[in-house]
């Protein structure tokens, strides 16, 4: 039936969050549309990499009522600062920093990748995940192809030196010459460029997802991370206790927008029917 706009049935039987068998359970139907962040640009020499744009989800999912939900909304790639003054390389400014939300720090002339936006129930780890958008991968110091966040496999980073590939379904991106750099279950994998300071060259970081892309590397060229890769739960699966109907899912690209030179991304956002919703805004299904 529907209930307030809300298409709603009754199912018998206990859940974790029912009630008492041979009583019913209302059954809430719920759209969601959840986009990833983007990673900042790189810096130094033109033509600069853009940082990756992140990813864009979409799912109608059924829940029972007083079913807890937790929303995580992906902060964007931190951007470099500007060849003037980064001169120096001095610890201080030899970072760029992930976006919130598990995106990879850039290093030197890299920027930081961006941080996913999910869905979980009940609380926020990966085994709880209910629908994930990728985050993009942070772009390096000179041309080369950003790791866009999004859909199954996050997209690799191409450049110069040691590029780091997308997340996929069951494991973070790689990066071939620096496992320091692989990503991990919402974490997309930091740069670890091995030159020293006042070298100028670079790595970017990976974008965060339900498995982050990995950090590049200096090799001795400039690096570009990978994008973090999204999720959707499987229909008829039962997360955390809860049961779960997906009735139609997307996984794909256009979340937010990359940074392109030196400037940082865009954040990503979570709406739930229409809605806007914060990062670590809880939600009661009902």
């Amino acid at each position: 039936f529907t209930w307030l706009g809300r298409t709603m049935t009754l199912r018998s039987g206990f859940g974790k969050y029912g009630v008492a068998a041979g009583g019913s359970v209302a059954l809430i139907s719920l759209a969601f549309i959840v986009k990833g962040a983007g990673g900042a640009g790189g810096t130094q020499f033109p033509p600069m990499a853009n940082g990756g744009t992140g990813g864009l989800s979409s799912a109608t999912i059924t829940l029972a009522a007083g079913t807890e939900l937790i929303v995580k909304v992906g902060g964007r790639g931190g951007g470099t600062s500007p060849e003037g003054s980064r001169m120096s390389d001095s610890p201080a400014e030899s970072t760029s920093p992930g976006g919130r939300n598990g995106g990879g720090t850039g290093e030197y002339y890299g920027g930081g990748g961006g941080g996913y936006s999910g869905i979980f129930i009940g609380s926020a780890t990966h085994a709880n995940a209910l629908l994930i958008a990728g985050g993009g991968a942070g772009g390096a110091q000179g041309p080369g192809t950003f790791g866009a966040g999004g859909g199954p496999v996050g997209a690799p980073g191409g450049g110069s030196g040691n590029d780091g590939s997308g997340g996929t379904q069951s494991a973070g991106g790689t990066n071939p010459a620096r496992s320091p750099s692989n990503g991990a279950a919402l974490l997309g994998g930091s740069s670890s460029a091995p030159q020293a300071p006042g070298t100028g060259s670079t790595g970017s970081g990976g974008g965060a997802g339900y498995y982050g892309g990995a950090g590049g590397s200096y090799n001795p060229g400039y690096g570009n991370g990978g994008g973090g890769s999204s999720f959707v739960a499987v229909n008829g699966s039962t997360i955390n206790g809860v049961e779960v109907t997906v009735a139609s899912s997307s996984l794909g690209q256009g979340g937010g927008g990359a940074g392109g030179n030196s400037a940082a991304g865009t954040n990503g956002t979570v709406t739930i029917n229409g809605t806007p919703y914060a990062d670590n805004a809880p939600f009661t299904v009902a």
